[in-house]
């Protein structure tokens, strides 16, 4: 097993010379993109290093083909914390899973993995938006033991100032921005209007778009333009059945999903109305 050098002096002097300050792990997923980000945040040191290994053993049972662990927010990584993303990679290979960092910019992160030779060992990003925009979409980027949701919540958004990306988070009947699952970057510029090639682009990956009432104009860095679906059948039935959603005050996507299902729409109101979004 790969074992990094025992840079002692850093760990020791800040195990006995303060109390640890604020930890924190933060974990993100992308089924969609086959891609999981732990961001970790305050010391990686001879106390929290278990807590993270511990964290990716977590993640290996979703199976995502690509791990990215952001270390931007990290003021202080000990030997242990080497040890401890040595391990990791290790583990995730050994899965057929690659494991990336983000946020080696900072000395303290940096230093310690120049001094150990590790720098050129990991597959490294300057940040974890960039190690996003190069990984989703790869051909191994893929986790095919994830199924994908029935529909999600579809968003234009200006990516780093730079570029204008379609992003697709967790549905919300109320259209708000929740946790992202994919994105598809458009190639135009953030210098541009919007596009309006959302339905072409959800095409090439198999999805439909429904068109929201109140998309607004495009300003901002984030503007939302409907829901995407993998079931053409509930996208029709969407466009179908859209004056009734409206007269019974209920998003047409998941009355949708509960007419195909079969259940009529006074049936389906009163599911919904009781807590369940969609069928199971």
């Amino acid at each position: 097993m790969t074992t990094v050098p025992d840079p002692a002096r850093w760990e020791a002097n800040q195990l006995t010379s303060s109390p640890q300050p604020a930890w924190k792990l933060s974990v993100r997923h992308y089924p969609a993109a086959g891609i999981c980000a732990v961001v970790v945040e305050g010391e990686l040191d001879l106390l929290t290093a278990p807590l993270l290994e511990q964290c990716f053993r977590q993640q290996l049972h979703a199976a995502p083909a690509h791990l990215i662990v952001d270390l931007e927010s990290v003021r202080f990584v000990g030997s242990s914390g080497l040890n401890c993303l040595v391990r990791a990679r290790q583990l995730i290979q050994a899965k057929g899973m690659r494991l990336h960092l983000a946020g080696l910019s900072s000395q303290a992160v940096a230093v310690p993995m120049t001094i150990t030779g590790l720098a050129g060992v990991f597959s490294t990003y300057p940040t974890l938006a960039h190690a996003m925009m190069q990984l989703v979409g790869r051909p191994d980027a893929t986790s095919p033991q994830v199924v994908p949701p029935l529909a999600f919540t579809a968003f234009w958004r200006c990516l780093l100032g730079s570029v204008w990306i379609l992003e697709l988070c967790e549905f919300d009947a109320g259209g708000e921005h929740g946790t992202i699952m994919d994105w598809i970057n458009s190639g135009v510029p953030a210098t541009r209007p919007a596009p309006d090639t959302a339905q072409e682009l959800l095409a090439a990956h198999d999805l439909w778009v429904f068109p929201d009432a109140a998309q607004g104009p495009a300003t901002g860095g984030r503007h939302r333009i409907g829901y995407a679906c993998a079931d053409a059948e509930l996208v029709v039935t969407a466009h179908l059945i859209r004056d009734d959603a409206a007269e019974a005050g209920l998003n047409p996507i998941m009355l949708a999903a509960w007419v195909v299902a079969g259940y009529s729409t006074t049936t389906a109101a009163g599911w919904i109305r009781a807590g369940c979004s969609f069928p199971h």
